[in-house]
């Protein structure tokens, strides 16, 4: 039980370290992927997504066959589905988690250093917002 726990906050650990350089150090890469995504409700996105693009991407200059390519599709889904279970149950503590952390961030800087950081956390979330928008539209025939 104790190495659950572990795997759990490694796991949370990574997330909100991850979430936390993407605030401050946003990429301006527009998704050009023209592949599937899961389709069922979601409370909280998933942490993984964009390993899970840069993997699809990694495969699509191998020239897969189709067999191929619908296997890996295949266990990305099932991927998709084992970590949304996980994340369906640590994903409000992580959030929370992480709050406190932005908070505590926060209260180290500036006024003008908190007004920067409110705004890249503001670009941050537009950007991905529209990636999500682009993507689902994508994904939606």
């Amino acid at each position: 039980m104790i190495t659950n726990w572990k795997v759990i906050v490694a796991t949370m650990v990574i997330f909100c370290t991850g979430f936390f350089a993407g605030v401050l150090f946003p990429r301006h890469v527009k998704s050009t992927s023209s592949s599937p995504q899961s389709t069922s409700a979601q409370s909280f996105p998933l942490p993984n997504e964009r390993r899970i693009e840069a993997l699809r991407r990694f495969t699509q200059d191998l020239q897969l066959t189709e067999e191929q390519r619908q296997k890996i599709e295949a266990h990305i889904s099932e991927s998709q589905d084992r970590t949304r279970v996980l994340w369906d149950l640590v994903g409000p503590e992580v959030q929370d988690e992480f709050k406190r952390l932005r908070g505590a961030v926060v209260q180290e800087l500036t006024s003008s250093q908190r007004r920067q950081f409110e705004e890249r956390s503001r670009r941050y979330r537009k950007e991905r917002s529209s990636t999500k928008a682009e993507t689902n539209a994508v994904a939606s025939p």
